[in-house]
Order: structure tokens, then C-alpha cells, then sequence
């Protein structure tokens, strides 16, 4: 069960932005990519992306036109797309532009649609800045802040988000 939850405070954070560099100066460039994390021998994470540029200052692949899959348990996964991306080695955090988002929980799926996406997956959290819609079977809510914590299976709302409680056939 995911549960929402309204505070009225100011919440800092930060708009991350995906711009490219100059791609002649890049270390790495592969197009058609697959890149995936396994722990324990089981995969957790793999993203594809039509264009892929690593910079050995930095540590960040960046990805063009990707999706993946974040394989939370047997119950449970995410599914996102995203024109561009950013995809950090040391810390193994996920921004993504534009994305679009499945959450599916036994077989029922929680949509999102956001500007920016921040996937913090050692501490299993995302933020999304920028506006965002999440929608369900139920549910449409519109926000500009929205904070997600896969552990405690619960969404923050900030800045006003908007509600609608409708039956989507």
C-alpha cells in the first residue's frame, strides 16, 4: 500500500541539470548500450540508451534516450523513460529528464510523468522537481515537489499539489 502524505514546509532541492558536454572532448562514447548493476548475483537495475558519454573527470555516463528497469523485489518493480539522463558511477544515482515512469506493485501500476527525476538507490528514494503528475486507477495528483521513499512505501507532496479522485475506465 503506498500512502500520500501533504507537508507545508520548505523542502530545499535542487533542479539537476542534464547538459551535455562537448562530446569531443569525451573519454568514452557507445551507442547502443546496456548497462546493468547485479548484487549477489541477482540484477537490480539495467538501463538501455540509444547514446552513452563518459567523461573520466566526473564519473557520469550520460545517456540519451534510455529506459530501464529498477528491480525493487519479486512483487515489485520500476520502469522509466527518459530522452536524457545522467547516470553517476560512485554513487550509483539516476537523473533523468523528462521521464516516464511505472511503478508497478503486483500487477497494478502507479504512473508518473515528471521534469526532472532524482534516484537515490542506496538509500531507495527518488525526488522529483519540476511539475509532476502521478496518476493511478483511481487518482490524479499534480504537484511541483514530490519526494518518494520505496522503503516506507510513502510519497511527499509540497508546493500545492492538486488532487482529483476519478474512477479511470
Amino acid at each position: 500500500m503506498i500512502w500520500l502524505s501533504y507537508i507545508i514546509m520548505y523542502y530545499n532541492t535542487q533542479k539537476h541539470s542534464l547538459k551535455l558536454k562537448p562530446e569531443i572532448s569525451a573519454d568514452y562514447i557507445f551507442e547502443n548500450i546496456t548497462i546493468s548493476q547485479i548484487y549477489n548475483g541477482e540484477l537490480e537495475f539495467q538501463v538501455q540508451a540509444k547514446k552513452a558519454v563518459i567523461y573520466e573527470d566526473d564519473n557520469i555516463v550520460r545517456l540519451e534516450e534510455s529506459e530501464g528497469t529498477l528491480l525493487e523485489s519479486e512483487e515489485s518493480l520500476l520502469l522509466f523513460t527518459s530522452p536524457k539522463a545522467n547516470y553517476h558511477l560512485d554513487d550509483y544515482q539516476l537523473n533523468l529528464d523528462k521521464a516516464h515512469v511505472a511503478y508497478v506493485v503486483n500487477e497494478k501500476a502507479l504512473w508518473l510523468y515528471t521534469d526532472a527525476l532524482q534516484w537515490l538507490p542506496l538509500s531507495l528514494q527518488a525526488t522529483s522537481s519540476g511539475n509532476a503528475t502521478i496518476i493511478t486507477d483511481e487518482i490524479q495528483i499534480e504537484s511541483t515537489l514530490m519526494a518518494f521513499d520505496m522503503k516506507e512505501k510513502r510519497i511527499t507532496l509540497k508546493n500545492n499539489p492538486q488532487l482529483r479522485i476519478a474512477k479511470h475506465e
